[in-house]
């Protein structure tokens, strides 16, 4: 039987980044399938997977926004300032425009991002 600690008392969706590292290298020396442990540990096995692979990708946000640059760009003087290009994971584009409300934007990137 393994050791538990901390991690497995805490309650859902309210885990830091130390506890979560400490679950990864529990799974990792398990042995046991992504589904296994996440069952016998209590874990969603989505978010779990998405741990994973965040882990194994590299990703260390703080956040789930990452700061960018604005460059403009002298292809079509015209159009500078009416648009913002967002190049997603995979290479997909979104183009939108420089007036829409931050509070829409915000939710616009939150499902983009839960999307990729």
């Amino acid at each position: 039987m393994e050791d538990k600690d901390e991690t497995d008392t805490v309650r859902r969706g309210n885990r830091n980044r130390e506890q979560i590292q400490k679950l990864l290298k529990r799974y990792r020396r398990s042995g046991k399938t992504q589904e296994h442990f996440a069952i016998e540990n209590g874990l969603n096995l989505g978010t779990f997977r998405g741990w994973l692979y965040r882990k194994r990708k590299g990703v260390h946000g703080q956040g789930r926004f990452i700061s960018v640059a604005l460059e403009k760009t002298a292809t079509d003087r015209s159009s500078l300032g009416q648009s913002i290009t967002i190049e997603m994971p995979g290479g997909h584009r979104v183009m939108l425009p420089t007036s829409l409300p931050p509070a829409q934007l915000e939710a616009l990137l939150l499902r983009l991002v839960g999307s990729c």
